[in-house]
């Protein structure tokens, strides 16, 4: 079967498996016009090993038809694990590359050669530079790089703050949207079917207004991104 005859079940059964409450449809509905001339970041607090699909399971219906390549990193930690073997099956599904990267804390610890690292990072570069250049273009962006371990919000990583870099240099139509997502109650880090997740979509912002939000809270580019999720899951 054709996996854009498979996306409207799986999206019904992740509906099932989770419960799941969307706030900010007005911002949606934005972004699903802004990729008809451009393309998106989409940054998100990372929680748990399922809440990137519970935000596509309401993200993919609010844009349907509006995207044309979309990306991920995935940590290099889990990609040979059974739950990175799950994702690398199920994303292609849901129209979602998954492209496997060295966390921070690895390559502090020197847990891979400096030369594979170099590879990996070398080919989400050469992923995400096409994606942004493309009309429709999404990618997916946790800039904390990793799940909270406290359900606070963790710094940003350099990740983020290369991609706007690229996004000026080159003169790109990208928005970049910070995505809250509120846990319920008592949550894994791990999966959490059946549980409640709220997935709350923020206004679009370029390049230029997050470098002056972050000029006027003193704060770096990433951190003011991640200061405009801290509002959102305050709601």
């Amino acid at each position: 079967m054709h996996p854009n005859r498979l996306k409207p079940l799986i999206l019904w059964l992740l509906k099932r498996i989770y419960r799941i409450e969307c706030c900010g449809r007005e911002n949606l509905e934005s972004l699903k016009a802004h990729l008809e001339e451009g393309s998106a970041i989409l940054c998100f607090n990372h929680l748990s090993f399922d809440d990137t699909i519970v935000l596509l399971a309401a993200l993919l219906p609010g844009v349907e038809g509006k995207i044309a390549k979309m990306i991920i990193p995935f940590s290099r930690r889990h990609w040979g694990k059974p739950w990175g073997w799950f994702v690398r099956l199920t994303a292609p599904l849901l129209g979602l590359k998954v492209l496997p990267v060295v966390q921070h804390y690895e390559r502090e610890k020197g847990i891979y050669p400096p030369e594979h690292i170099f590879s990996l990072d070398r080919r989400f570069a050469k992923a995400a530079h096409e994606v942004l250049k493309t009309t429709g273009g999404v990618i997916l962006l946790a800039p904390e790089g990793h799940r909270t371990e406290t359900r606070k919000l963790q710094p940003p990583q350099k990740g983020i703050e290369s991609l706007l870099k690229w996004v000026e240099k080159r003169g790109f139509a990208t928005k970049v949207i910070p995505i809250g997502i509120t846990p319920p109650k008592g949550y894994s880090r791990l999966i959490n079917p059946g549980k409640c997740f709220t997935i709350h979509f923020g206004p679009l912002f370029s390049s230029e207004e997050i470098r002056e939000q972050a000029q006027t809270f003193s704060l770096s580019p990433g951190e003011a991104i991640m200061r405009e999720i801290s509002q959102l899951i305050a709601t």
